[in-house]
């Protein structure tokens, strides 16, 4: 082997060496673990050469009643691990550094060391804050650069630690309150939101209802035509006997034969003209509803206990005011309704087309003719209103 290689490993082995010095005095060198005097493979020994370390791992390198050192590669000569001394000295040490770390640590807790740095000018701690130049200072800047005084307010670090605590506790206060007024008007919209939602929900359900309607008028509406074609047909002919009829006894037979037919064609007609009536009547009301939609706002609908309290407000007029008993009035009902019409206002539009004359008198009031159709009316008293708050069904 070359003297250079052997230089090589002998700097490697010294800076190992070195290394290994500068590891933390509390801990044994070989294996990292803490010095505890309560456990016997724990304790300090030292060897002959002046290095020490625990217990545990001189018994792991004893071997022929000798020891080498890991760290200096000395062999000492000992018959067992306990022949090799304890390092007294060491362990009294490590206690009385154990013992000032937790004073230490228990003192600056109790008393913490508050400080702004050092003064660049005066290199000494700033421990005391001038109010009125916003800065800290040094115990020399108190008495040359910010003299006491009616223009320097002096106060200590501790004061001024905490009045800039206190201001920054009560500026996180203002933001979590406004936060929480953000939140909470968020919030409402959210809630609106969730009610359009559900309106929307339901004028789908009534445009799925209404779908359905149609088909129905349009299946009736192929029987009826296929029914009129029929009885055309049907007249055809019996028009056609009467041409041919050449005694009265056979005029007679075809007059009771053309009679027969027309009676059980009025009755399929009556048959269906009830539920044709009530499909067209959902079907304008539909429309009346879509219109609204269309025409205003949705989203400033009221509240569900402004509508539950306008709605029964609706109900007691109804029975107080209203004196047809079958009468099926669709309602406004808000409270801004109150508030620029002064009353609810409504119209009855299902059952008949005449209105009640107290029904009137409110619409009249609200400066709106009744001269034109149901629907038209109740359209002008929405847009009065300048809202369209709920409608039902009373």
């Amino acid at each position: 082997m070359s003297r250079a290689a052997n230089g090589e490993r002998r700097a490697a082995f010294m800076l190992t060496t070195v290394k290994r010095e500068q590891h933390n005095p509390n801990e044994c060198p070989i294996c990292n673990r803490h010095y505890n005097v309560a456990n016997d493979q724990m304790r300090v020994r030292s060897l002959g050469c002046g290095h020490s370390m625990c217990t545990s791992c001189i018994r792991r390198m004893h071997q022929r009643n000798s020891v080498k050192c890991p760290q200096c590669r000395y062999v000492h000569q000992a018959e067992s691990v306990e022949r090799i001394p304890i390092n007294f000295g060491m362990e009294s040490l490590i206690q009385s550094l154990k013992q000032t770390s937790l004073t230490s640590r228990i003192y600056d807790e109790a008393y913490p060391i508050l400080n702004a740095g050092l003064c660049q000018t005066h290199e000494t701690v700033k421990l005391f804050f001038c109010v009125n130049c916003k800065m800290f200072i040094c115990t020399h800047c108190t008495a040359i650069d910010h003299p006491r005084g009616d223009s320097h307010k002096i106060i200590n670090i501790q004061e001024a630690f905490s009045m800039k605590k206190s201001r920054f506790l009560s500026d996180i206060e203002c933001q979590l309150i406004h936060l929480t007024s953000v939140h909470n008007k968020f919030s409402g919209r959210i809630m609106k939101l969730q009610n359009a939602k559900q309106g929307l929900e339901n004028v789908v359900s009534q445009i799925q209802e209404t779908l359905a309607g149609i088909e129905k008028l349009c299946t009736m509406q192929t029987l009826l035509k296929k029914g009129f074609q029929n009885m055309e047909t049907q007249l055809e002919t019996v028009k056609q006997q009467a041409m041919n009829a050449s005694t009265l006894d056979k005029l007679s037979a075809v007059e009771q034969n053309s009679s027969t037919m027309v009676k059980e064609a009025k009755n399929r007609i009556k048959v269906n003209e009830n539920p044709l009536e009530l499909l067209c009547s959902q079907v304008f009301v539909f429309q009346i509803q879509t219109s609204f939609c269309s025409a205003l706002n949705i989203f400033d609908a009221a509240t569900t206990e402004e509508g539950k309290e306008a709605m029964q407000i609706c109900k007691e007029y109804n029975i107080n005011g209203c004196k047809n008993s079958n009468c099926k009035a669709l309602h406004i009902c808000t409270k801004h309704v109150e508030r620029k019409l002064g009353c609810i206002s409504f119209v009855c539009i299902l059952n008949h087309d005449i209105m009640e004359p107290s029904c009137k008198e409110l619409v009249s009031s609200a400066g709106i003719s009744t001269n034109q159709s149901p629907g038209d009316i109740l359209i002008a008293v929405s847009l009065k209103c300048g809202i369209f708050s709920r409608t039902a069904y009373i």
